[in-house]
């Protein structure tokens, strides 16, 4: 074809090739500190840490005769997934309870029936229409020491928060609360009642050696347990569990300013999970007592607020400011700073089958 021009097709010059390539190597190197700034901040969820614990807690906790525990540092997905399954073995279980009692503690629990004697046809039996009555029933019939379990008019609606002192804070300072929950189910027996399961919910404060330094890094190890009967077995033994370790939320305020990658000392952290549990009695049960009566306000059944520490979470959170002075005539005076702690909040009746 006559006339038609053609055009030969221009590729880069060796000086564009040259700005082109510095223009990317600056927006990759760029790309890749804030990449790394951006993992650094983001939480350690495969982390691990050995905890230790005092004598004869895991074998309470777990049935093994062991003073130390690996277990993830939370965030921790794998241990949420876990603490879910348990979630519904909880609902399952007080769904088609016929009971549920919450007991506080201070101590590991290593009380795990499988059927409790109780005979309503003796003259000393104690009618069980409450926590505090079934507590003084474990008491009466030697089943449990007296003070395994808390019991005072302070801690018989909730379970005691830890107030930890300047004095106690110190390098090393550990303590253990904890709050167990026996879930009664329907018994064939006419003097023994059947134990479904037992939950026990446990907060330890731990302080963890460092290696090559004296200085100590602390935390918590949260922990829920379910104990049952297992036919196949013929015994109570562990089902299910979860635990996970909860560094304390002001650590870095503690770290060696000359030094920022070495361990953090112990701080004197507020941090903490408490109450574990509230009961609302029935308002009829009003003794005109004002500390207690502020618990009695269900218009038909008794019933619980619940809190299980939650994997998800990267700490336990700090003791909030106070933003409302303490009462005792409001109830929530003893729990509203757990609102927004943990996606693993219950209400519970106390008594499901008659509700």
């Amino acid at each position: 074809m006559l006339g038609q021009r053609f055009t030969t097709p221009k590729a880069f010059t060796s000086a564009e090739l040259l700005v082109s390539m510095a223009v990317g190597a600056i927006v990759v190197s760029a790309a890749v500190v804030a990449f790394g700034s951006f993992a650094r901040i983001q939480p350690r969820v495969g982390s691990r840490v050995t905890v230790p614990l005092p004598t004869g807690a895991l074998m309470a906790y777990y049935g093994v005769n062991q003073s130390t525990r690996e277990t993830a540092v939370a965030p921790n997905y794998g241990v949420l997934a876990k603490a879910e399954m348990l979630r519904e073995r909880f609902l399952a279980d007080t769904l088609s309870a016929t009971a549920v009692f919450c007991l506080s503690r201070s101590q590991p629990n290593s009380y795990h029936p499988r059927l409790i004697p109780h005979d309503p046809a003796e003259s000393t039996a104690i009618p069980l229409d409450s926590h505090v009555n079934f507590r003084k029933h474990l008491e009466s019939k030697l089943l449990v020491p007296v003070g395994a379990f808390n019991g005072s008019s302070s801690f018989d609606f909730h379970s005691p928060t830890p107030v930890p002192s300047t004095a106690t804070n110190t390098l090393g300072d550990t303590y253990n609360y904890g709050a167990s929950i026996f879930v009664l189910g329907f018994s064939p027996y006419a003097t023994q009642m059947q134990v479904t399961a037992v939950y026990d919910i446990d907060v330890d404060k731990v302080a963890l050696p460092v290696l090559l330094s004296n200085r100590k890094r602390g935390g918590f190890y949260g922990s829920v347990k379910r104990w049952a009967y297992d036919p196949g077995s013929s015994r109570v033994r562990l089902t299910d569990y979860y635990d996970v370790f909860y560094p304390p939320s002001n650590e870095d305020t503690f770290r060696d300013p000359a030094n920022r990658d070495r361990e953090p000392i112990w701080p004197q952290t507020n941090d903490q999970f408490a109450p574990l549990w509230v009961s609302f009695e029935r308002r009829s049960r009003r003794t005109g007592a004002v500390a207690s009566d502020r618990f009695r306000i269900a218009k038909a059944m008794p019933f619980y607020f619940v809190w299980w520490p939650d994997p998800a979470v990267r700490n336990l959170g700090a003791t909030r400011a106070v933003l409302q002075p303490p009462s005792t005539s409001v109830a929530r005076a003893e729990y509203y700073h757990m609102a927004g702690r943990t996606a693993f909040m219950f209400t519970v009746p106390m008594f499901p089958a008659s509700s």
